[in-house]
């Protein structure tokens, strides 16, 4: 009844009497009190500016209390989530920790791992260096990874020596399966197959060179398909070259061509093949290929055997020659050679022209030129063959004297000047002089090298022959006798190698005849004495050699005449008895 606002007072006084007596029962009245919200509407409409600042001053406060709410929560989400970083940091440096520790740990340990496998890798090195220089107090560091290296070094090992680091191998190839990803084991293991392999050859044991030399290819070969590179592609076809000449050397000449070939075609279809160093491997490929040809006779005795038997037998050994000779070593094949020979000189040339006078170049050409020489020779082209022998000898006289202490150049020299060559006899004696001289520098300084002895060997043979038959007697005995030295000490330390027997009964026999034409018979007598036991021996050994026994009988008779020429004639007829029987049980008698 007492509203400000009209509307809301009672509309007429029933409404009034109405709500009291409802009051007064105790029931629900029609009038009733304005709620909060209406009284500020209503003091709103009143008081409206009043009402907007009250509002304002609402929302701002209501704006400041949500963004502290907001701002607070943010907070105290980052302190959380900062608390479980710091906690993960210091996790991750826990564990970083651990980790370095661990490297570290590992790192150790593989390094002692490295260390041993080369120390033993070392200590491999060394037993094979001590094997190659032993007794000779060359204690210089060599590299020999290849035979052509082996050629110019020490190379007393023995077939002992072989087996043994034979059996070493097993270490290298264990080390190389369990470490498969490991080319530095593999690398190695490839060396090492390849030392043993040149061993086996240098004591010619060539079946078991052969299968060493392989295993070495197939391991170079891996290398170079993992990761190509003209380092493994020159080893390999080193290897094989190396290979094929063991083949050639105990009779395969079909498969050391085909060997031969194969590095060739490997060699030019390489990635590498313009490159000088692979290109120079061609060409020495094309080289040996050059040089081979079948062996007449694999068991043929030599020259100066041949020369010491009967009439009758001898003939028949060079007609049996000469049959073999026409039917393998022909026209045709002569010709190829030439042709593979022609090829590498014009490879050479080129290598020369664009790269300079290197000395592997030079030194590779020198060799095309002597064997193209030899090829001539047998080809019945003297002329032509001259021409190569002259340029072969001046480029390696050159070669000499720019580098006087490489055991190489001056083997090559003297095989060249070794070779016969369409002089007179007086010059043909001043080179097998000047060749004597570079044998016996290179055997000063390594006495018991194989190839360089039985160059010496067969360059003084020469010299002895052509200066007795100019009658410089003396000087062929000192020739003969310094051919005699080197066989025998060689016989010694290679008692299977049957051609250096075989040429030392050929010497004596030889010399021994001289002494005895110029009656030297104390010396004759000396000279054949002691050998006599030895020629027992190995003519026993070898049933196939027939003619054996005949020169054993051609030995007792010049010592029958030493003894006659000294008077001992019980002596002499011992030995002429002895040579009867021999001879004797030739003819079934």
């Amino acid at each position: 009844a007492t509203a400000h606002d009209a509307t809301a007072r009672y509309a007429a006084i029933g409404q009034v009497r109405d709500d009291l007596r409802a009051w007064l029962d105790g029931r629900p009245i029609a009038a009733r009190r304005a709620s909060p919200h209406e009284r500020l509407w209503l003091w709103s409409r009143r008081n409206p500016w009043a009402a907007i600042s009250a509002l304002l001053v609402a929302l701002v406060a209501l704006t400041a209390t949500t963004g502290y709410i907001l701002v607070s929560s943010a907070y105290h989400k980052l302190e959380a989530q900062h608390e479980l970083l710091i906690g993960q940091q210091e996790q991750t440096r826990a564990a970083r920790r651990q980790a370095e520790l661990n490297a570290d740990n590992f790192r150790d340990q593989y390094l002692r791992a490295e260390s041993n496998v080369q120390l033993t890798l070392e200590m491999f090195d060394e037993m094979f260096r001590r094997m190659v220089v032993r007794g000779t107090g060359n204690e210089s560091a060599f590299a020999f990874d290849g035979f052509e290296e082996l050629l110019g070094i020490e190379t007393t090992v023995t077939a002992a020596d072989a087996e043994f680091l034979e059996d070493m191998l097993v270490f290298f190839e264990r080390f190389a399966t369990a470490n498969a990803e490991n080319r530095e084991l593999q690398q190695e293991s490839a060396r090492s197959f390849r030392r043993v392999a040149n061993i086996y050859h240098l004591t010619g044991k060539f079946d078991e060179a052969v299968q060493a030399y392989q295993r070495s290819r197939e391991l170079y070969h891996m290398l170079d398909a993992q990761q190509p590179d003209d380092g493994w592609l020159v080893a390999e076809a080193r290897t094989s070259r190396e290979m094929a000449l063991a083949m050639s050397r105990k009779g395969g000449f079909r498969d050391a061509m085909n060997a031969l070939r194969e590095v060739k075609s490997l060699l030019a279809a390489s990635h590498h093949a313009a490159e000088p160093d692979v290109r120079l491997e061609i060409a020495r490929t094309l080289n040996l290929s050059g040089s081979l040809l079948p062996r007449v006779l694999p068991d043929a005795e030599p020259d100066e055997l041949v020369e010491l038997l009967p009439a009758s037998l001898r003939e028949r050994l060079r007609q049996r020659r000469r049959q073999i000779d026409r039917r393998e070593t022909g026209k045709p094949q002569i010709l190829r050679n030439q042709r593979l020979i022609l090829e590498a000189i014009g490879m050479l040339e080129e290598l020369i022209s664009a790269e300079g006078n290197d000395p592997r170049y030079l030194l590779e050409r020198a060799k095309s030129h002597a064997r193209l020489s030899e090829l001539h020779d047998h080809a019945d082209e003297p002329v032509e063959s001259a021409r190569s022998r002259t340029a072969a000898i001046e480029t390696l006289e050159g070669l000499v004297g720019q580098f006087p202490e490489t055991a190489e150049y001056q083997s090559v020299l003297a095989q060249v000047l070794s070779f016969p060559g369409d002089v007179s006899a007086d010059a043909r004696v001043a080179e097998l002089e000047r060749a004597a001289e570079l044998t016996e520098w290179l055997l000063d300084r390594t006495p018991r090298n194989p190839d360089f002895a039985q160059l010496d060997a067969a360059i003084n043979y020469q010299l002895g022959q052509l200066l007795s038959e100019g009658n410089s007697v003396d000087a062929s005995v000192t020739a003969w006798t310094r051919t005699l030295e080197v066989l025998r000490r060689f016989a010694e330390e290679s008692p299977g190698n049957r051609d250096v027997w075989v040429r030392e009964i050929a010497v004596t026999l030889e010399l021994a005849q001289l002494l005895l034409e110029h009656e030297l018979y104390r010396e004759a007598r000396d000279l054949l004495r002691a050998p006599t036991a030895r020629l027992q021996r190995q003519s026993r050994g070898q049933r196939s050699f027939d003619p054996g026994r005949l020169v054993l009988a051609r030995y007792y008779q010049l010592l029958a005449d030493a003894q006659t020429g000294l008077g001992d004639e019980r002596g002499a007829a011992q030995s002429r008895r002895q040579a009867n029987q021999l001879e004797s049980r030739r003819d079934g008698r």
